[in-house]
């Protein structure tokens, strides 16, 4: 086998070679996950690039720009993190890599790429365009578990004090036993945000979810054994990663998502991991992720991008084309053609 190599989780033997190495390597991060990069694919082809020899793995999709044809192609990250994982410090072997990927991407008509970088990736020797993007709140678990609870700000603390007095309690589920209550209140808490459609998830994608066995876990918050708040928590051998879920409208009074939070915060001290992800806010600095950094104050952590256009007449005549049929695009978008 060639040391740089693309790997399609819709071909068998590709899965399986896909996850030997994923399942071998140091991180195994769930956003690397060939069962995770499918449920994001649509009509596009679930797909990693790996430096064997580097320990290298970039989870991208291979999307058609015109459903119709197969002639030219673009290249998007996965919801969340994208890689590359297990990345050294070697700025020239990251480089090479990227070089390695340009060459194919060269050869299978890819016109434009757009990565969402791994906050604990380094995005040195990218070849194309590095953006910041909205930072992420990340809960370093190095301190002593006193320490970690000091440092989160005094409201959080006093929070989980009345959650404590109030009688509410948190259960760790890895069975899955508990996923009909997390379903109803993920769904409810959507709709009382309103959120937008990609944070809408129907149950066949946590169907999928629960295949990835080590790489999830549910907690659920309780007051009288009734499920009042619910995250489901994403793990790799390094971190963990707060994902998705909600808590009942009717019982923000005993604050349980705070509890919640600060005993996933423990769980995952005491798992070893090096970090509690919180992720980031719909937009800059507002209720949501102010929140998250509640938890970690100093946590503030930037989320970087990146973006080339690899075929730049292509990438032209797009643009063109779609400008003819909409007066309305937005050109801070990336890839402009899909605006």
């Amino acid at each position: 086998m060639t040391d740089f190599i693309v790997l399609d989780a819709t071909c068998s033997g590709d899965r399986e070679a896909w996850l030997a190495i994923w399942n071998d390597s140091d991180h195994r991060e769930p956003f690397a996950h060939p069962t995770y990069v499918a449920l994001f694919a649509g009509d596009g082809r679930p797909l990693c690039a790996v430096s064997q020899s580097r320990a290298l793995m970039l989870p991208f999709i291979l999307r058609p720009i015109d459903p119709g044809s197969s002639e030219l192609h673009d290249i998007i990250s996965p919801y969340a993190y994208g890689g590359p994982f297990g990345a050294s410090s070697d700025v020239r072997g990251l480089k090479s890599f990227w070089d390695e990927l340009t060459h194919w991407a060269s050869a299978h008509n890819v016109v434009s790429e757009f990565i969402r970088f791994s906050l604990h990736a380094s995005n040195r020797g990218y070849p194309g365009e590095v953006r910041t993007g909205q930072d992420n709140v990340v809960r370093s678990l190095s301190p002593t578990i006193e320490d970690i609870w000091r440092d989160a700000e005094h409201k959080v603390r006093k929070n989980v004090q009345k959650a404590e007095r109030c009688g509410v309690v948190v259960h760790r589920d890895d069975d899955t036993l508990l996923f009909d209550e997390f379903w109803n209140i993920y769904r409810s808490t959507m709709d009382r945000r309103d959120a937008a459609a990609r944070y809408y998830f129907e149950r066949e994608f946590f169907e999928a979810v629960h295949q990835m066995k080590g790489s999830f876990t549910y907690f659920h918050a309780t007051l009288q054994g009734e499920v009042i708040s619910s995250e489901l928590v994403l793990s790799s051998a390094r971190y963990a990663y707060s994902f998705l879920g909600g808590t009942r409208a009717e019982q923000f009074a005993v604050r349980p998502n705070d509890l919640l939070k600060y005993r996933i915060i423990q769980w995952a001290k005491e798992s070893g991991r090096e970090a509690f992800v919180l992720g980031g806010g719909y937009g800059c600095n507002d209720g949501i992720f102010r929140y998250k950094q509640s938890f970690a104050p100093q946590g503030g952590t930037p989320f970087f991008t990146g973006r080339r256009i690899l075929n730049p007449a292509a990438y032209a005549r797009l643009v063109d084309a779609r400008a003819m049929t909409s007066t309305t695009v937005d050109s801070s978008f990336f890839p402009a053609y899909r605006a």
